[in-house]
């Protein structure tokens, strides 16, 4: 890795962003962060997971624009939510009918 590449790696690896972190230690580092549940922690996260209700939805349609079920999944997806993440779970498969 030269300078330029070691330094950004680095300025990654310092975020204040727990999913930040652990996505540079998985994808730059090629680190086992399977058991990594800080990003749990990410209030970027915790805010994907906030409002869910007791059907396991979000109050709309799981397909509504970056409100629904299906948004929220994808962003934690991508933001590297461990697995087994039991809100996340439910989430995907919820008792909604609608």
């Amino acid at each position: 890795m030269d300078d330029t590449t070691s330094g950004a790696v680095n300025w990654l690896l310092s975020s204040a962003e727990p999913a930040v972190r652990m996505l540079a230690r998985r994808d730059l580092r090629a680190q086992d962060t399977a058991r990594d549940g800080d990003v749990l922690a990410d209030p970027k996260v915790r805010a994907l997971l906030s409002g869910q209700h007791e059907d396991s939805g979000f109050g709309v349609h799981p397909y509504r624009e970056w409100t629904g079920a299906h948004w929220r999944l994808v962003s934690l997806v991508e933001l590297g939510i461990p697995a087994p993440q039991t809100r996340a779970l439910r989430a995907a498969a919820p008792s909604w009918t609608g």
